[in-house]
């Protein structure tokens, strides 16, 4: 039997570790020349159709969405300490998500002794059934913010606007 010396191994090992360094760079370089070829601009045929971003899509949702006058009354008759009086009018502002749940609140302070001004579980999940749920997922963090206004005491000219975090424009929301 053959006697190898240390010093024969010790270089086997290296070139076995140097040989094996260079293919796993060659397969490195391979996968990212693959990546680059799928990826790049010029990949994508000139006449490609653009899909629609998801904010022009959930924009489209919005013409079915809307809140009702009976929902929006209840909503009045909730807020309490949380109603707003300006002049001849008077407003409501609350927030909406689906997180874990459907939830819709008045404030995030403790004002009279309701907690965070929650809305009642069923008004709230009426409240996102009226404006889609699927709007309300696709808000941003999931958030919803209302706002309506109508003269004091009168529910005959009830007018709402919802912000959906996607910029700072509140648009109008229909009540029926």
């Amino acid at each position: 039997m053959k006697n190898i010396s240390s010093t024969k191994i010790g270089y086997m090992l290296t070139w076995q570790k140097s040989l094996l360094k260079c293919l796993m760079l060659f397969a490195l370089a391979l996968t990212l020349w693959g990546c680059s070829k799928t990826t790049t601009p010029s990949a994508i045929p000139s006449d490609a159709t653009i899909q629609p971003s998801l904010t022009t899509t959930v924009e489209g949702l919005l013409s079915d969405s809307y809140l009702t006058k009976e929902t929006i009354q209840k909503v009045f008759t909730l807020a309490g300490d949380y109603l707003i009086h300006e002049g001849n009018n008077e407003s409501i502002e609350f927030k909406c998500t689906i997180i874990e749940g459907r939830f819709c609140w008045f404030s995030e302070e403790d004002l009279g002794g309701q907690l965070y001004g929650t809305i009642t579980k069923d008004l709230s999940i009426k409240i996102i059934g009226e404006m889609k749920a699927e709007i309300v997922e696709q808000a941003k963090q999931n958030l919803l913010q209302v706002r309506c206004m109508r003269p004091i005491d009168s529910d005959l000219s009830i007018t709402c606007e919802g912000n959906w975090g996607w910029t700072e424009t509140w648009k109008p929301i229909e009540v029926r």
